[in-house]
Parts: C-alpha cells; sequence; structure tokens
C-alpha cells in the first residue's frame, strides 16, 4: 500500500482527483508490488514490461482535493499470461473505490506476450479476484468526433501510450457542463492495441443515458 495526499495536480476545476490521476497512482503502487514480489527487476527495464489489458474502477464517492488517499494493491490467482491485481482506495478509513484489472507480460522487442517462468519468475498461488475487469464490445453507434497524433507526453516506458493517456483524451470529450453536473460512478477500460509515438489515433464515442463509451 502507498498513501498520497491528493494535491492540484491531481484535481480538476471542481477539486475532484481526475481518474486518470488516480489510474497513474494504482499503476506506480502495482509496479512497486512487483518490484517487491519480484515479479519485476531492474534486468528487466528495457527489454520486457507488464502491460494492463482491462481496468475498472468503481467509486462509492469521489476523492477530493487534500483528501488523504491510501491505495491497497493485491495480486491474484494467475493464468499461464493472465495475471488480475485488485485494488482499494480509501480515505478517513473508509473505501471509496475498488479496482480491478488484468495485466500481461511482453517482450518489447518482439512486442510479443511471453510467460514469466520463461524468464524464471515464479508466480506465488493467490487467492482468486472476487470481481473480473468488464469486457467491452464494439459499437456501430459510435461518431467519429476528432483524431489525435501521438506525441512525446502520450508514452511511457514500454514506448507507446501509457493506460492512463486513454483516459484522459476520453474525458476531453465530454462538454464541460456536463462533467460539472456529473460524477464518474464507474470506469471500465479495454486495451487493444497499443498505439506508438506518431501514430493517429481517431476517437469516437457515444453519450447514452450517462454511460459515456468511446473506441
Amino acid at each position: 500500500q502507498e498513501k498520497y495526499k491528493i494535491e492540484f495536480p491531481d484535481v480538476d476545476f471542481m477539486a475532484k482527483a481526475k481518474v486518470d490521476v488516480l489510474f497513474s497512482k494504482m499503476s506506480i503502487v502495482a509496479t512497486k508490488d512487483a518490484y517487491q514480489e519480484h515479479l519485476y527487476t531492474q534486468e528487466m527495464q528495457g527489454q520486457y514490461g507488464w502491460i494492463v489489458a482491462k481496468q475498472s474502477l468503481y467509486f462509492q464517492k469521489p476523492i477530493h482535493l487534500d483528501d488523504e488517499l491510501t491505495i491497497v494493491t493485491n495480486a491474484h490467482k494467475a493464468h499461464p499470461v493472465i495475471f488480475p491485481r485488485s485494488y482499494q482506495l480509501i480515505v478517513n478509513n473508509d473505501i471509496v473505490a475498488k479496482g480491478y484489472s488484468i495485466w500481461t507480460l511482453i517482450d518489447l522487442k518482439n512486442r510479443r506476450i511471453v510467460r514469466p517462468k520463461t524468464l524464471g519468475i515464479i508466480i506465488p498461488e493467490r487467492d482468486k479476484m472476487e470481481v473480473e475487469p468488464t469486457t467491452l464490445f464494439e459499437r456501430e453507434d459510435v461518431i467519429f468526433q476528432h483524431a489525435i497524433k501521438v506525441s512525446y507526453s502520450d508514452l511511457d516506458t514500454n514506448g507507446h501510450m501509457n493506460n492512463t493517456r486513454y483516459i484522459a483524451h476520453g474525458y476531453d470529450l465530454l462538454p464541460i457542463d456536463y462533467l460539472r453536473q456529473h460524477t464518474c460512478t464507474q470506469i471500465d477500460i479495454n486495451y487493444k492495441k497499443e498505439v506508438r509515438y506518431g501514430e493517429m489515433l481517431d476517437l469516437y464515442s457515444r453519450l447514452e443515458n450517462d454511460c459515456f463509451h468511446v473506441e
């Protein structure tokens, strides 16, 4: 677990924690846990990387500026190339959000999934995760919004758009007045294919019954 104070760079114009910032902090805690459990090492950097395939986060209440946030993470029962991880986000001893994710390990040179055991990584036995991240499907009724070019600020150490940047770009599609009047209670993300530096990313969306779908 890690503790964070929610600072000004972490919040939006309503002093609520940005969802992409929360996912970024969750990834940091997951990475520290992977180091501690010897699932990731200094020698692996630049050659292999853990990437997230699916994520879900369910809010009980918003997180605000100056909140003292504790993020707790646990790894769960793994399959050969599927590694579940859960999160609890805690403020004032109350669980304000729960998260669930699926990770996999890739060879950064060949851009292929690899089994940790081929690298000598031993995955400890764990309990099964109580909730699986939501599986999303493509929709025919999404509307093209605009295209963005993947730039320097989008990239992470795996050389592709960081998983949290998709959330930020998705939020940018929502009207500001809608954001003033609504609070996110659930977010589900599926990552189908990586996007590299300089590539164009077309953004499509559909807002329906207070559910915002982005592709």
